[in-house]
């Protein structure tokens, strides 16, 4: 069950926006073209005006996530930053393909954030091999960008998602990461792969060349997109979001149980987001009712659709596939701060 008072854990993407077409994100079309439904931005009235600041001083860990855009697209994203760490002690991290913001952006991220805090940069490969995977994201300016914060004092993470065609490179970029200055390198394995192990890549509605999955093996728990499909049917769900006082707002001011669900709403072109999207609707009905443009925080959490709803679909005939995915009972959740 669902207490206002108890949360603890917030995901927050603040702006479904984004310059890359990452071939295995949700926001991008399976031609590769530009997605021009997704231009949301969360205003930071609604987060000053619809959540008390007794919410914020009781969160233990603040992520600010990427489900389908990228927070340094935000227009006031150091403003929002400002305002969090003014009312909370939690740690905040930040995710970010890192190829957006102006240097005095990234130096007043910087300056507002503390040690405890981090920015997670994706970095995956080095000059020559970035650009496979992190379509339309410049890999001279992620590392300007990374440098610049790094040089006023910001905590900054390299996190490399490995592939066939970047694999060979890891050691270098470890090595690049210490020279520059990075806190610490992570490497995160791919979980949106088919059985083939292999995907094509188009850009621009024209094949471009095709990603391969990392032939090696690293110490995380990954589902493909398969295995989330065998196991559909299976309705032993053991809800991270409750258990770890968890909520997400997105950035249409949407609040969700956790990251998962988070913007599947607004996509339906990617792997079983369409069947997601019916049964988040058979939960959730009319989307205003978990909106914060009409309802407070503390107003949508009391509500039926998280004091009931949501935990009776745990056990329903057909409930949500991604709750079935992320949170049967023999899944290890992931570390809160990865």
């Amino acid at each position: 069950m669902y207490k206002f008072n108890e949360l603890r854990r917030l995901e927050i993407e603040p702006t479904n926006i984004c310059q890359a077409r990452c071939p295995q994100c949700t926001r991008t079309p399976a031609d590769g073209t530009v997605n021009k439904s997704l231009n949301d931005q969360l205003g930071l009235s609604l987060l000053q005006t619809q959540i008390p600041k007794s919410f914020w001083q009781a969160l233990a860990s603040i992520n600010f996530n990427g489900t389908t855009g990228d927070c340094m697209a935000h227009h006031d994203i150091t403003d929002i930053v400002a305002y969090i760490k003014q009312n909370s002690t939690a740690p905040l991290t930040i995710h970010t393909n890192g190829g957006l913001g102006s240097t005095s952006k990234w130096q007043q991220l910087a300056n507002i954030l503390d040690q405890s805090d981090r920015v997670v940069f994706g970095l995956d490969g080095l000059a020559d091999t970035h650009h496979l995977y992190r379509i339309g994201v410049d890999f001279d300016l992620v590392i300007r960008n990374a440098k610049t914060f790094i040089a006023h004092g910001g905590n900054a993470v390299w996190q490399f998602i490995p592939f066939q065609h970047n694999q060979h490179q890891i050691a270098t970029a470890q090595q690049m990461s210490k020279e520059l200055g990075f806190a610490s390198f992570l490497l995160r394995r791919s979980g949106r792969f088919d059985s083939t192990n292999a995907q094509q890549v188009f850009v621009d509605a024209k094949f471009s060349h095709t990603i391969k999955q990392f032939e090696g093996k690293l110490n995380q728990l990954v589902y493909t997109e398969p295995e989330r499909r065998q196991h559909i049917n299976t309705h032993q769900i053991n809800c991270e979001s409750i258990n770890t006082k968890w909520i997400g707002i997105y950035a249409d001011g949407t609040v969700w149980p956790c990251c998962h669900l988070m913007g599947q709403h607004r996509v339906s072109h990617f792997g079983i987001s369409q069947l997601v999207n019916k049964k988040l609707l058979d939960v959730v009905g009319d989307y205003s009712q978990i909106d914060l443009h009409h309802h407070t925080l503390e107003a949508i959490i009391n509500s039926d659709i998280f004091q009931q709803k949501y935990v009776a679909s745990f056990t329903s005939q057909q409930p949500i596939p991604i709750c079935v995915s992320e949170c049967r009972n023999n899944v290890q959740y992931k570390n809160v701060n990865s």
